[in-house]
């Protein structure tokens, strides 16, 4: 029995050697493509248009959580305790990261009304790459954030509990 999976790879991997595109496995591992068809239960038309799509989700879901960084909500005292660990150097990173997601959401909405199988393979190898150095830009910056709450906490842990 042929899953809604096992269709969309059919149909992806037709286009993957028309346009060089990464594996869907690739694929797959950084944007969670696989639990999104089943959660779904469907097999989309246009693997290209759907991948890209998917893509842009997973980019745009971390503008809150960097938008949060450089202006945080005054009314959440750990939005602001946040905010504070970060310079203005690393908030001018956070500001341009903010500027370089914006650009790939806004594009992908101008792919959508333009519709052309072509422009989303394009999309998909040059923000698959962009998205590796991405990811390793927000994970400089959760570092930051983690380490910001890990410095205020007591070295003597027991001593929360008695």
């Amino acid at each position: 029995m042929e899953t809604n999976i096992n269709k969309f790879e059919d149909k992806y991997n037709k286009l993957k050697s028309k346009y060089d595109l990464p594996s869907i496995k690739e694929l797959n591992d950084q944007f969670e493509i696989y639990d999104i068809i089943k959660e779904k239960n469907l097999s989309p038309s246009f693997p290209l248009r759907y991948t890209r799509r998917l893509m842009v989700s997973l980019f745009y879901g971390w503008i809150n959580y960097l938008h949060n960084f450089i202006m945080p909500n005054p009314q959440s005292a750990i939005l602001v305790r946040e905010s504070e660990a970060f310079n203005e150097e690393q908030k001018n990173k956070v500001t341009k990261l903010i500027k370089e997601i914006m650009f790939i959401n806004r594009l992908s909405t101008k792919l959508d009304l333009e519709n052309y199988e072509q422009k989303d393979a394009e999309f998909i190898k040059k923000y698959f790459t962009e998205w590796k150095k991405i990811k390793k830009m927000i994970l400089e910056l959760a570092n930051i954030n983690l380490e910001s709450w890990q410095s205020d906490m007591p070295s003597d842990k027991g001593s929360y509990f008695g």
